[in-house]
């Protein structure tokens, strides 16, 4: 017969947590005004890292 599992709870951590913000941007495609827009709405939001998922580059269009 298997246990089952019980999770210990940080009761600190519960009260005071710590949260992270993170800013996610993919799908520019070559879109100056889009990312510019972007990045100037980066600097109210102060996120505390920045990910870039991909697909920066243009179709050539």
């Amino acid at each position: 017969m298997r246990k089952s599992l019980r999770f210990v709870v940080n009761r600190a951590a519960v009260r005071n947590p710590i949260i992270m913000k993170i800013a996610l941007f993919s799908d520019v495609h070559a879109n100056l005004p889009a990312l510019e827009a972007f990045f100037k709405d980066l600097e109210s939001r102060r996120p505390d890292a920045i990910y870039c998922l991909g697909d920066l580059v243009g179709y050539n269009i």
